[in-house]
């Protein structure tokens, strides 16, 4: 046991040499990139309890990904052993991972403030705060954000999204109240609360409209026909040359001669290796291609989006689309995307930490696992338009646009409320 405990201190120490306060969020929540699955094969799990770590020990288990299922007890005790103000705030970190919303707020209200200097640690804790009240029936005041010193737009921010009374039950009033908050918002926040400077209000979405000239299909497999879906994907040069070979074969795995349209950004693939592509994997495939003026992390965040900025193309063309990632591998059953009926859109809600975050707009729905079957013209042009003006509009003003298409999604369901939405039956899994 105590062998393990210093393996994990060790762990913690490398961990932390590796890591900046700057990526405060990126870094210290389970969305990081380490894994360490040695690590995590190597340590006998039923003899390590929270109980009996120390802070660092602790820390380490849960960025490694270890399920040691904490009491709010047990990290009241670790959190008396954290001696530095960055050991408190990460603890903070897997305690709003792992703990029920109102064991975790009340574990905020028994840390002192003055541990976390660094406005980085405050704004992030704010945050996952601000997501505990949403979660806890009851929500607790927006006193906890003058408790924890953040920045004061923050806090106005705060304060305006709990103005707006119905904000879990109606969620367009809610995507109003935000858009305006967001409006008035001048400042970086913590990468968690960024996609609200992307929201805008309903009737501005409904009006959003788009004419971007189709691309070109440059290489045809198969025409059009009534018999079934297209499965759409979008890729840049690397990830084409990463994932498209595994993609296309887990396709045709589904249903044999399964009908594909692979739209390349930023580049051109041969028709030749396309026509090999085909032929080995075992699908039919279209092809089309555009350049794009975008480099860096905008380059990627249009790769993804700009499947839905092309939507309309590809549903004039084939009627009945799903669209998925291509970073892992086709899973869908044909006879259950046969039965989505035609003026359907089925659309995939995430669950994350085992809930679904319903209130927050840019978690509402996965993008790449969506399929639409003859949807309402009007509402998949203004989901286009969105994200036109998003890229026109935001990459200039250097705003983040990961999130612009689930957002995009979000706010379309919103605005057309007489939408015929379902759940989206299994479509893909993502395997890095």
């Amino acid at each position: 046991m105590n062998n393990h405990i210093t393996y994990l201190e060790k762990l913690y120490g490398e961990m932390a040499a590796r890591l900046s306060p700057a990526s405060a969020f990126q870094a210290y929540t389970h969305f990081q990139a380490w894994k360490y699955r040695e690590a995590e094969a190597s340590l006998r799990l039923e003899k390590l309890t929270p109980a009996k770590l120390s802070a660092r020990a602790y820390v380490a288990a849960y960025r490694i990904g270890l399920k040691l299922k904490p009491s709010k007890r047990d990290l009241f005790h670790l959190m008396a052993g954290a001696d530095t103000p960055q050991l408190k705030f990460e603890l903070l970190v897997a305690a709003a991972f792992s703990l029920r919303g109102q064991a975790f707020l009340e574990l905020c209200r028994e840390t002192e403030p003055d541990a976390f200097p660094p406005v980085q640690y405050r704004d992030v804790l704010a945050g996952l705060i601000f997501h505990a009240m949403l979660r806890v029936e009851g929500r607790s005041s927006p006193s906890l954000f003058i408790y924890w010193q953040v920045s004061p737009a923050l806090l106005a921010f705060a304060h305006k999204l709990y103005d707006a009374e119905q904000l879990t039950h109606q969620p367009a009033a809610f995507a109003e109240a935000l858009a305006l908050a967001a409006s008035e918002l001048q400042l970086p926040l913590a990468p968690f609360l960024e996609p609200a400077r992307l929201l805008c209000s309903l009737q501005t979405f409904r009006e959003m409209q788009t004419d971007v000239p189709a691309p070109e299909v440059y290489f045809k497999g198969f025409a059009f026909s009534p018999r079934g879906p297209v499965i759409t994907v979008h890729a840049n040069a690397r990830y084409y040359h990463k994932y498209a070979r595994r993609f296309l074969a887990s396709c045709a795995a589904c249903e044999p001669q399964a009908r594909v349209h692979l739209h390349l950004v930023g580049f051109r693939a041969r028709a030749a290796e396309l026509k090999s592509l085909a032929e080995e994997t075992g699908v039919q495939l279209n092809a089309s291609s555009e350049a794009i003026p975008y480099r860096g992390p905008a380059e990627a965040w249009y790769s993804a989006a700009s499947r839905f900025l092309h939507l309309p193309h590809w549903i004039e063309r084939y009627g009945f689309v799903v669209v998925s990632d291509i970073d892992g591998e086709a899973c869908f059953q044909p006879e259950l995307l046969h039965a989505i009926k035609p003026g359907t859109t089925a659309l995939h809600r995430p669950v994350y930490d085992g809930e679904n975050y319903q209130a927050i707009l840019w978690k509402n729905f996965h993008a790449g696992r969506s399929v639409f079957h003859h949807p309402p013209a009007e509402a998949i042009k203004s989901l286009a338009g969105y994200i036109a003006a998003g890229f026109r509009d935001g990459v200039p003003a250097g705003k983040r646009l990961w999130h612009i298409d689930q957002i995009g999604l979000a706010l379309m369901t919103l605005a057309w409320p007489d939408m015929t939405v379902v759940p989206s039956p299994p479509i893909f899994h993502q395997k890095k």
